[in-house]
């Protein structure tokens, strides 16, 4: 059985919009920036880092950016109730399970900041600890 011209043009609509639409997530993810110690984009633009708070665990527990940097940290809820408290970079931000926030995180000075889960959330609460690293 042979295909009608209609069904043929429908089919190479589809096959053409599945290229195009590939080809514009291949376009997206090499512009973004994966790498905490490298940066795509200009320090004009503002660089989001994504980032879990588990059970006694922030992944990832180490953040670089570059003093002058325009960053927000994506934090996302994976289990329980956790914070990201960080009193040398004035943070406080509680976030729960199957949630996330978005805030900015401040790079005027440069040097290794602490940050931490405030909220008790276990047997491993203490262990729930990070750093974010601003560099000159």
């Amino acid at each position: 059985m042979h295909a009608s011209k209609f069904d043929r043009k429908i089919i190479t609509g589809l096959l053409l919009l599945s290229v195009l639409i590939s080809a514009g997530c291949v376009a997206k993810e090499t512009n973004s920036s994966v790498s905490g110690d490298k940066t795509t984009s200009a320090i004009s633009e503002k660089r989001t880092i994504a980032m879990s708070a588990d059970t006694w665990v922030f992944t990832p527990n180490v953040v670089r950016v570059k003093k002058g940097e325009q960053v927000q940290i994506e934090l996302t809820g994976v289990r329980g109730k956790h914070s990201f408290t960080s009193t040398d970079l004035a943070l406080n931000v509680p976030v729960e399970a199957g949630q996330t926030v978005t805030f900015d995180v401040p790079t005027d000075k440069a040097g290794t900041f602490e940050f931490r889960c405030r909220v008790p959330c276990g047997p491993g609460h203490q262990d729930m600890v990070g750093q974010v690293v601003i560099e000159e």
